[in-house]
């Protein structure tokens, strides 16, 4: 009970010689610990989700959790949803996804996982083209013109278009219900 009641005394004692810079402000340390406490929970997502541990399950938990603390933590549902995709759950992995869309619509990486879900796992190979088409739009406006080509290429791969060259470069890329037509050049 002395001990108990001894540090109840020396915290006050602490708190109250801080200066009131070095005390904290309740909103503001709120917030970051908030966003220090998702980032814990999605980099212990990301190890456990790794290609040595396989814990999609415990991974998906952890993103839950990081998001429940920050719900506008796109790379938390984009991770999620790779965790989904793990554990063959293709659809859920679409619905984490869109959500990190919808809080950023500037999200290459997003639509490019997206793309891929779509195309080679459910079957939906124009909106996977749809989805790496806004990608390669997007990487583009980014300067991320390795990302950029990568994109084209696996457009024209799924298209069935082959390329002579690595040097590809979208003039400009239409996607119609009844009719696709690229125009490309090389450099």
């Amino acid at each position: 009970m002395k001990k108990v009641s001894l540090l109840l005394s020396l915290s006050v004692l602490f708190f109250s010689v801080l200066p009131v810079s070095a005390q904290p402000s309740a909103p503001m340390e709120q917030i970051a610990q908030a966003e220090n406490s998702a980032k814990f929970y999605f980099d212990r997502g990301q190890e456990k989700a790794t290609a040595i541990n396989f814990d999609y399950k415990g991974a998906i938990s952890d993103y839950d959790t990081a998001i429940s603390i920050n719900p506008k933590y796109v790379d938390a549902y984009i991770y999620r949803g790779l965790a989904k995709l793990g554990s063959q759950d293709a659809r859920g992995a679409i619905v984490d996804l869109n959500t990190a869309i919808s809080i950023d619509h500037k999200s290459a990486e997003a639509y490019v996982i997206r793309a891929n879900i779509k195309h080679d796992y459910l079957k939906d190979k124009q909106g996977g083209i749809n989805d790496m088409i806004k990608a390669s739009e997007l990487y583009r406006e980014q300067g991320d013109m390795n990302s950029y080509k990568e994109a084209i290429k696996k457009i024209g791969q799924w298209k069935d278009i082959n390329f002579a060259s690595s040097e590809v470069h979208l003039i400009g890329l239409k996607v119609a219900s009844d009719k696709d037509f690229c125009v490309l050049h090389s450099r």
